[in-house]
């Protein structure tokens, strides 16, 4: 279920969506980056999606609700 946010023009020009689903009986998170391409270029976009990717895989690890949030950076 995607819950549509109001949408303002951002400061830095990004904008992150994030979204539950369900797919084959698991959850998962869904995180979509809109972003300008007049303020980011190709290698800025791959390093904000690795890093955005790894904080989130991170999260995901088994106990990780119990750790303080400066140890999973």
């Amino acid at each position: 279920r995607q819950i549509d946010p109001d949408k303002h023009e951002s400061m830095l020009g990004l904008q992150f969506e994030v979204m539950e689903e369900m797919i084959g009986g698991e959850r998962s998170i869904r995180v979509l980056m809109s972003y300008r391409s007049d303020r980011y270029g190709p290698d800025d976009v791959e390093r904000l999606r690795n890093t955005t990717s790894g904080v989130f895989s991170r999260f995901a690890e088994a106990g990780a609700s119990n750790r303080v949030l400066t140890t999973l950076a």
